[in-house]
């Protein structure tokens, strides 16, 4: 008895160190409007601040034309400073949604190779792929970000 209880205790032990912690994350929803940026000033934790975020749509040509299908892809620039004495790792991702709630466009990005070096901001530059061609429509918008390993 007082082995399967030992060998449950072992089991339950490894199976709490295996599991993957919590990462630090804060996620906020806003009003949409492109070209303005919108200074947020958020604090995700471990020393990092979502500063703001900034929404380009692209020029609008006559539909039909050349210009229309090449005036540029829908971004988001979002600024995310390193307040702490460490390199950072961060994911950003950013969603769209029209006054009923539906999903218009979605992009994500974020540190690939290094992170923020300490005392530093970096601007992520979030392009809209795929689906984005009702984000004219878009109402308010949804930000997550993401400490990462």
């Amino acid at each position: 008895m007082r082995r399967i209880l030992a060998l449950t205790v072992l089991v339950a032990l490894a199976a709490a160190a295996a599991a993957p912690a919590h990462a630090q994350m804060v996620s906020k929803k806003f009003r949409f409007k492109a070209g303005v940026p919108l200074e947020v000033g958020e604090d995700v934790g471990g020393g990092v601040r979502l500063d703001s975020i900034t929404f380009t749509l692209p020029a609008a040509g006559e539909k039909g034309s050349f210009l229309h299908r090449t005036a540029g892809q829908a971004q988001a620039v979002v600024a995310i400073s390193n307040l702490s004495k460490e390199s950072r790792k961060v994911g950003v991702a950013v969603a769209l949604l029209d006054d009923q709630g539906n999903l218009l466009g979605v992009a994500s990005g974020g540190s690939v190779m290094k992170g923020i070096a300490a005392l530093r901001q970096v601007g992520y530059s979030l392009v809209f792929d795929f689906v984005n061609g009702r984000i004219p429509e878009a109402t308010a918008f949804q930000i997550s970000v993401e400490i990462k390993p």
